[in-house]
């Protein structure tokens, strides 16, 4: 019977969310939202002048408390990378974020067209560097602080689907490392200082809310 008490409870728990997201369709509106975010990344500083913009990738989740106001958490993958001839070097980092969000409504409630958007989110970066020589790699690794802030819009393309471009500037600690360069430990400090640019695809539905809006 103990067994069964988990598996009953995740029944009752699906079953609710949906009726919660019934209940959203016929108000029209959803509180929460998934979003994948594929984009750029383009470092500025100047320690690392010479890497080139590269793939950045974000999957966020979150909620709007109001019709003006939405929070939620984001994990983000970016990297920026240098080929030469017989050199290469790059940089990669994962970062786990919480972010507030303004929105500005376009259309009325039931029929919103989209959205703009201002964001502020920071968080905790794991920051890895590697260089390659002559066939021999080393890397470095260190965890740092930062925090974004960006605009954005969103066009809904249904109640449920939405689509959207976004631009954010990122500001962050020292990252601090040691890379075998040329036969010799060389340390390394830099920030993450720079660039993000994404589209968003995402989609609305109806979680059990943290924080209500009503």
């Amino acid at each position: 019977m103990k067994k069964r008490i988990p598996i009953l409870l995740s029944f009752v728990f699906i079953f609710s969310c949906i009726l919660h997201n019934e209940a959203a369709a016929r108000r029209g509106f959803f509180d929460n939202f998934l979003a994948l975010k594929p984009g750029l990344y383009s470092p500025r500083d100047s320690a690392l002048d010479g890497l080139d913009e590269d793939f950045a990738g974000t999957v966020a989740f979150g909620e709007h408390t109001s019709k003006t106001f939405a929070w939620g958490v984001e994990l983000t993958h970016a990297a920026a990378s240098f080929d030469g001839k017989f050199v290469e070097d790059e940089l990669t980092f994962n970062a786990a974020k919480l972010f507030l969000t303004w929105v500005k409504p376009l259309g009325k409630r039931s029929r919103r067209k989209g959205e703009f958007h201002f964001t502020l989110g920071g968080g905790i970066y794991s920051v890895e560097a590697e260089h390659k020589e002559a066939g021999i790699s080393d890397k470095g690794r260190d965890d740092i602080y930062g925090g974004e802030a960006g605009l954005g819009f969103n066009y809904n393309l249904s109640k449920r689907l939405f689509i959207g471009i976004e631009g954010r500037y990122l500001l962050t600690t020292d990252a601090k490392v040691s890379l075998n360069v040329g036969g010799v430990s060389t340390p390394l400090e830099f920030s993450l200082e720079g660039y993000v640019v994404m589209a968003s695809f995402g989609v609305r539905f109806d979680f059990i809310p943290i924080f209500r809006r009503r």
